[in-house]
């Protein structure tokens, strides 16, 4: 019983962020949109198939617009890459 209650525990707050994200990704309001939609895709990803196939997505627009080795380094801001190279 608990792990069902944890299951629809964890379906609701991926779906409460997800929404969260896409409202402050919106134009003209601030916050972390973006950061927060993939965080919802993500809890969601164990739950969904569409969940999983939209991260997957995300993941390779992400690698062929700014590399494939800065996925994960750069998605979590550990690294920044220098403007004047």
């Amino acid at each position: 019983m608990l792990h069902v209650t944890l299951k629809y525990v964890r379906i609701f707050v991926g779906l409460a962020v997800l929404l969260v994200g896409i409202v402050l990704a919106l134009p003209f309001v601030p916050g972390p949109g973006i950061l927060l939609i993939i965080v919802g895709l993500l809890i969601l990803s164990d739950h969904f198939v569409w969940a999983k196939r939209t991260l997957h997505w995300v993941k390779h627009r992400w690698q062929h617009v700014h590399g494939k080795h800065e996925w994960s380094r750069s998605c979590f801001g550990l690294i920044r890459k220098d403007s004047s190279q």
